[in-house]
């Protein structure tokens, strides 16, 4: 049985990212990078707020960013609120491509499943490993739920990308990423709650998910 210092558990590039941080910081560190989705980096478009990471994280983000904007809406219970910081598209090819490089194969799981840890052992769709420390980045920013490629009409003629979180706690959250794609369409991209834990509410861009991710790679 295999043993790491970390385990590190989500979807997207979101946990991605994390794992390369750590990696960054220290190249003899253990982790077990366990992704819920059927690929690495999930193959979906992500955004993140470069500012609100350490400086440690922000070196690994900056090659994989394929876009980047000014501002962006801020989505909540009220109307949308235009926030002056910069938003930065993620191409996750490119976390892809890098955490295969620096990570084996035995390291990374893909299509994980539940994820449970009983003392310093964690179990995994297909297997199980001694982790010391299990970070589970779904507790915070839920699951992917769909993407979706709209017309940028009406409501979504925008030229600024949206980060809306979630307003109540429930499956049917509310929270997602609009991504101004350049060619009059939209990308939509919405988080759930994930399985069995109705009373969480995904936060996409709040400063918890990104006070985890600092934490970790400081």
């Amino acid at each position: 049985m295999k043993t790491y210092e970390f385990a590190i558990l989500g979807f997207g590039v979101f946990p991605c990212i994390v794992a390369l941080a750590l990696r960054a910081i220290d190249p003899d560190l253990r982790i077990l990078l366990l992704t819920g989705d059927s690929e690495v980096g999930g193959g979906g478009l992500d955004l993140m707020l470069p500012e609100r990471l350490n400086a440690a994280a922000r070196a690994v983000l900056e090659p994989m960013i394929v876009r980047e904007w000014p501002a962006y809406y801020a989505q909540g219970s009220g109307e949308a609120v235009l926030t002056h910081e910069p938003v930065v598209l993620v191409d996750p090819v490119q976390v892809s491509l890098e955490v295969e490089a620096q990570f084996p194969g035995d390291a990374i799981v893909t299509s994980c499943g539940t994820v449970s840890k009983l003392g310093r052992f964690a179990t995994f769709r297909g297997g199980q490993a001694e982790v010391s420390q299990l970070i589970d980045l779904t507790r915070w920013m839920g699951v992917p739920a769909e993407t979706k490629i709209v017309g940028a009409d009406g409501l979504w003629a925008l030229d600024l990308p949206v980060i809306a979180e979630a307003e109540s706690p429930g499956e049917e959250s509310g929270a997602y990423f609009a991504i101004p794609l350049g060619d009059e369409r939209m990308a939509i991209r919405r988080w759930k709650v994930s399985e069995g834990d109705s009373s969480l509410r995904p936060a996409v861009a709040t400063s918890d998910i990104y006070a985890i991710m600092n934490g970790l790679s400081s």
